[in-house]
């Protein structure tokens, strides 16, 4: 009797053991609700490997809205299936700042990760690498090779070190589109993806040029490809965040080393492979308030802030353009610009803008603390 209870101990600690051993993931694929009083979302589990788990019931999860306890009424999963390919473009930042700050080696280390994950999700899946900076390159087209995708990635550098500072800088527009003379931008290479189109794109710096924002999410859409977003050592420029939200992507930011990039990219593959949610459905009054799912047996939460998604009766702020360009400042020397405002839906009160940066101010003043449907500031 002794000796089978102490087998069945060690079983069990043997389980719980492997458990914490294997690293798991919680994605949110949509959130609405159905009624007043009741919330749906899309939620993926997955192991290590990117492959759902299915079998969880309605007791292993805890919903809370404000940290306020919520009833799960129901959870619905499919049957394990394995995850179709995908054609992935990684594009990646090669001015002369991401080999003076060491961004490529940590874009290669994320570089390898992502190919040897996403073929073990599905060999059939498909991988084109290219690099942007005055200008965009073709590193590789789409291959199925992990060993030839190794190859290219550790042939990845920049243009600065051959011709100075003539191809040195940071332009969006090259690493998302093709243009006269630049006919490799990343969105352009993921078009011609056979599978679900995925892009990647990383940079460590902000554009010398004004992105055309409206014009790479147009394209992304019109060709049906996801943009993932990952910057290195700096916060996420809102352009950036709009262009991944609006494709059906995500953001990662202020990425500083090899394993944070490493389980940035693994994320992004989690969320991108073509499987079939769970559907979660609680009771609920939350219209805005933070949100928290966890799963304790799998040692896994995740918190969001959550709006009720009637967008259109939300007051925003909309500017005049997303990034604001001085061009060439000599050093010693001031130069302005404006930047206008337009509150949209209703007047927006702004009480102060603050400056990460010292050398940059607000002329004449500042802002007027006042309700304003538009306003313009000189920006110093």
């Amino acid at each position: 009797m002794f000796s089978k209870k102490y087998v069945l101990v060690i079983s069990t600690f043997f389980i719980l053991l492997s458990n914490q051993l294997i690293s798991y993931e919680l994605v949110f694929r949509s959130i609405e609700s159905i009624n007043d009083s009741t919330k749906r979302a899309e939620i993926l589990i997955l192991d290590d490997n990117g492959d759902p788990i299915n079998n969880i019931a309605p007791s292993d999860i805890i919903v809370l809205e404000n940290n306020i306890d919520k009833k799960v009424i129901s959870l619905k999963c499919p049957e394990k299936v394995k995850s179709e390919p995908l054609s992935t473009v990684l594009t990646i930042d090669a001015s002369g700042s991401m080999l003076n700050n060491r961004g490529f080696e940590i874009a290669k280390s994320a570089a390898r990760a992502w190919g040897e994950a996403l073929f073990s999700y599905n060999e059939n899946s498909e991988l084109a690498i290219t690099t942007f900076n005055y200008y965009n390159f073709l590193i590789t087209d789409f291959l199925s090779s992990v060993y030839w995708i190794n190859y290219y990635i550790t042939s990845i550098n920049t243009c600065c070190s051959v011709f100075n500072d003539y191809c040195c800088g940071t332009d969006y527009n090259k690493g998302f589109l093709s243009d006269n003379g630049n006919p490799n931008g990343g969105l352009n290479v993921a078009s011609s993806g056979k599978y679900k189109k995925i892009l990647v794109f990383l940079s460590d710096g902000m554009p010398n040029f004004i992105p055309e924002t409206n014009k790479i999410i147009d394209f992304a859409r019109e060709n049906d490809i996801t943009v993932f977003c990952v910057t290195l050592g700096f916060a996420m420029p809102e352009l950036l965040k709009r262009i991944a939200t609006s494709t059906g992507g995500d953001y990662f930011q202020n990425i500083t080393n090899k394993e944070d990039a490493v389980r940035a990219y693994k994320s992004i593959l989690k969320q991108s492979i073509n499987v079939e949610p769970c559907v979660i459905e609680w009771e609920s009054d939350l219209r805005c308030g933070r949100l928290s799912v966890s799963i304790p047996d799998y040692a896994l939460n995740k918190s969001l802030n959550f709006i009720e998604p009637n967008d259109s009766l939300i007051p925003k702020l909309k500017y005049s353009s997303d990034v604001i360009n001085f061009g060439n400042v000599d050093q010693d020397f001031r130069k302005d610009t404006t930047l206008k405002f337009y509150a949209l839906v209703d007047s927006i009160r702004i009480d102060s803008i603050r400056f990460i940066h010292p050398d940059f101010s607000i002329k004449d003043g500042g802002i007027e603390e006042t309700l304003f449907y538009l306003q313009t500031i000189v920006l110093n």
